[in-house]
């Protein structure tokens, strides 16, 4: 699962810098370069699992949907390029109010004198089923992926797909053929490649497919999240429009959209960078970190 957050987030880079037509240009290699499996590199294997200990995650547990991308949010603090703001909607409802208040620090009925928008990274973790897939979910995930990707949905370039997988293995689920989810699977070994910049041609083959893999929507583990990004205010908005009219007018809806934040929830905390770790007496700069 750590690396089928790796590629969402990756994806949701390559988006914000490169766009659909993506080249290999500076900005492209310097994307690689932050997953590399280095203790340097923010969102590589190391980082990920040290910070799951926040999470409650000893190195080597198995993380979630929710547990991966709650740490990648953490992990996010730390990147001064893309600027992320990530917001894990929990209890399958993206709530506005609290959505805001994940950009500046504050909740607030109104936006706050300091709220800026950022690049959105909107995830959305769900439980669809006890053991298995509930049925009466498996219209929603087709009409999902078909919708959401399809150019009546503000431009729906913004969806990123979903991670999850079956039990004991997990995949990064990217589109639909029929009643078959398209996936990438990243249990398949590849070549460790060295991406420092004295490298003197950028060697990325094992960073991508060359094949599709599909299998049943209703076979699929019924703990999934759903990812969407927003570039600007006014996607957001869009896509809210859209979510309503569409997506959340199925017979089962995925998940809900509210304005405020519902008075009997626990209040929402945003989670706030940390500039230094603490271990045991010892205070320890970011970049210091090891596991």
């Amino acid at each position: 699962m750590l690396r089928c957050g790796q590629m969402l987030l990756a994806q949701a880079m390559v988006m914000k810098h490169l766009g659909r037509g993506m080249s290999c240009d500076a900005s492209y290699a310097k994307i690689l370069r932050m997953f590399q499996d280095k203790k340097n590199s923010l969102y590589s294997i190391h980082q990920i699992a040290q910070m799951g200990e926040s999470e409650g995650k000893g190195i080597g547990e198995w993380f979630g949907p929710n547990t991966v991308m709650q740490v990648l949010k953490k992990l996010s603090m730390y990147d001064t390029w893309n600027k992320f703001a990530i917001h894990i909607a929990m209890n399958s409802a993206v709530v506005i109010e609290d959505q805001n208040a994940s950009f500046s620090r504050y909740t607030s009925q109104q936006k706050p004198p300091n709220y800026c928008w950022r690049p959105l990274l909107l995830v959305i973790p769900l439980r669809l089923g006890l053991l298995h897939l509930n049925p009466c979910y498996v219209q929603a995930l087709k009409v999902g992926f078909f919708i959401l990707r399809s150019p009546r949905c503000f431009g729906c370039s913004g969806y990123l797909g979903m991670i999850g997988g079956r039990p004991n293995h997990a995949l990064y689920f990217i589109g639909l053929a029929g009643d078959k989810l398209i996936y990438l699977d990243p249990h398949a070994s590849q070549i460790s490649v060295d991406l420092d910049e004295g490298c003197e041609a950028l060697q990325d083959a094992s960073y991508h497919s060359t094949s599709l893999l599909s299998m049943p929507v209703d076979n699929i583990d019924p703990s999934i999240a759903i990812a969407f990004y927003c570039e600007s205010e006014i996607d957001f908005d869009a896509f809210c429009d859209f979510a309503q009219q569409e997506l959340l007018a199925q017979h089962c809806p995925l998940f809900e959209i509210l304005e405020k934040h519902p008075a009997t929830w626990p209040r929402f905390q945003p989670y706030v960078r940390v500039d230094e770790k603490q271990s045991g007496n010892h205070v320890l700069p970011f970049d210091s970190w090891h596991i």
